[in-house]
């Protein structure tokens, strides 16, 4: 498990785990919660984005026509040490069955609670290891979590949000993302 939580092909180990489990066997972990953020940040605002000027060039570069590609979506970054402001407050927005069930695309609304310029996705989540203990990549634990946030690329920039609007956000995820 990654700070994406599915980057390092989690479902398909444990799809090949499942196959060779003996009977009455246990899969840890058993699903996780998945919450996201909509967030602030200058630091990667930098890091995501070609910061042109008013003629749309970068040093003097015309980038016309240019098109950029991320091989990634995300990056990970730990929020309690990153300067930001939060849009919103985090929303449980997925859960991610990891016993092998199917997890359909979900849909949730979120209300901004701050006004600011929408960066980047902030997303974390806590997993059930059984049905008593949990594990959480909540920034609030600080260091001691483990785990860096995944931060989440927008593919194009936003405008200014205004507190009270509402933002809707599609979360699905494949065997790897």
């Amino acid at each position: 498990v990654d700070s994406g939580l599915l980057g390092e092909r989690i479902l398909p180990t444990l799809r090949e785990v499942r196959a060779c489990l003996a009977d009455g066997g246990v899969i840890i972990p058993r699903r996780a919660h998945v919450f996201a953020a909509i967030v602030e940040c200058a630091y990667v605002r930098t890091r995501s984005r070609l910061l042109v000027d008013e003629r749309g060039q970068l040093h003097g570069l015309n980038l016309a026509g240019a098109a950029i590609v991320l091989e990634e979506p995300y990056t990970c970054e730990p929020l309690y040490a990153t300067p930001h402001a939060l849009l919103t407050n985090p929303c449980r927005v997925h859960v991610v069955d990891l016993q092998g069930g199917e997890c359909a695309p979900t849909t949730t609304a979120l209300k901004i609670t701050h006004s600011g310029t929408v960066d980047c996705i902030a997303m974390l989540f806590t997993m059930d290891l059984d049905d008593t203990a949990s594990v959480s990549t909540s920034p609030e634990r600080g260091a001691a979590c483990g785990w860096d946030q995944g931060i989440y690329f927008l593919q194009s920039p936003v405008a200014a949000v205004t507190e009270g609007q509402t933002i809707s956000l599609r979360v699905t995820h494949s065997d790897d993302r």
